[in-house]
């Protein structure tokens, strides 16, 4: 796929942004909803989306985001996207999801979210 140029971002909660390249960590209460988008894409639309998780594509994930609705700890895997146009299709760097528990009081499970992109 020729001139095709994918960036992948990654927010949680909607107030945290991973930028290119960086790691990005946050505390979040267990359930938050983690989300997956391409910042960027150049070349010829239309263009098709699907979202894989461990090298497995994520059925209905086919959308220019990818949200986890309720993040646990078995959301945690490599993610990327590949995107298709009439040209072809390329695959995004892989981003590392680790979701860890770290705290729990009554009633209250925290998560320790971190994201790492492909250096």
């Amino acid at each position: 796929m020729k001139n095709i140029i994918l960036i992948l971002g990654f927010f949680i909660m909607a107030s945290l942004t991973f930028a290119q390249g960086a790691d990005v960590t946050a505390d979040a209460k267990l359930g938050t909803a983690v989300t997956f988008s391409i910042e960027s894409v150049s070349g010829t639309p239309p263009f098709t989306y699907q979202w894989h998780k461990n090298g497995v594509f994520i059925p209905g994930a086919t959308g220019a985001t990818y949200t986890i609705p309720a993040a646990d700890v078995s959301s945690a895997g490599t993610y990327f996207v590949q995107v298709m146009n009439s040209a072809g299709k390329t695959n995004s760097s892989n981003g590392i999801l680790t979701v860890t528990l770290v705290t729990v009081a009554p009633g209250v499970a925290t998560l320790r979210i971190t994201f790492t992109p492909a250096k």
